[in-house]
């Protein structure tokens, strides 16, 4: 009879056991498949988020783009006044060395007694 007590009472404590680790292990099967469940399938907010940071991005690359265009602009309105500033310049200096260059023919030739 003794014999019999501990064969039916590990007989119910492997069920037990048993039963406790499929309940265990079920419950785990559960809790592992959530996140694959989650990140299966975009959330709304998910893809709200991502039309919100495209339409900021898209708008800072616009803004990029204006601010290149204006500098282009600017830079080429510098180089434009500047190479009319240097020939300008280059020009005075020309008409300069022309003048005194007459002057100093007429200097020579008047000395040498073929003035004007």
């Amino acid at each position: 009879m003794s014999r019999r007590i501990i064969t039916v009472g590990g007989g119910v404590a492997v069920a037990g056991i048993g039963y406790y680790l499929y309940q265990g292990m079920s419950k785990f099967a559960i809790v592992a498949r959530l996140p694959v469940l989650t990140l299966g399938q975009p959330t709304n907010d998910a893809r709200s988020k991502t039309r919100e940071f495209d339409n900021e991005a898209s708008k800072k690359v616009a803004e990029a783009e204006s601010k290149a265009k204006q500098f282009k602009q600017d830079a080429s309105s510098t180089f434009d006044s500047s190479r009319k500033d240097a020939s300008k310049k280059i020009d005075e200096f020309d008409n300069k060395v022309e003048k005194k260059t007459s002057e100093a023919k007429s200097g020579i030739s008047s000395w040498l007694g073929f003035g004007k």
